[in-house]
């Protein structure tokens, strides 16, 4: 199995297939189009019906355990963000933002 986001790994793997017997190739792709043939999109689909079908509703997490609940007094309104530039200008002064913005 490789990670095909390590990059290091992935280019290990190619070397290795590059360097392999041709007798250990013809096997390897034997038995990936062997695995093709009885693990197609049907037999995928099968497997995860099957696996949803097998559990019971109640095994199932309820969905308010996944939405926070929102109280009046944990709201605030949201404040304005002033732009205020890197300059000398005080904390205090709201300075309009560039034209460029």
């Amino acid at each position: 199995m490789v990670n095909p986001y390590d990059v290091e790994q992935t280019a290990d793997a190619i070397y290795n297939a590059f360097r392999m017997a041709s007798g250990e190739r013809r096997y390897r792709m034997r038995r990936l189009r062997r695995n093709i043939r009885t693990q197609d999109i049907f037999w995928w689909v099968d497997s995860f019906m099957r696996a949803a079908i097998d559990k019971e509703l109640r095994d199932f997490p309820v969905l308010e355990d996944y939405i926070p609940s929102i109280t009046n007094s944990s709201r605030r309104p949201r404040q304005r963000r002033r732009y205020v530039p890197e300059s000398s200008a005080a904390p205090s002064e709201a300075v309009s933002p560039p034209a460029s913005c």
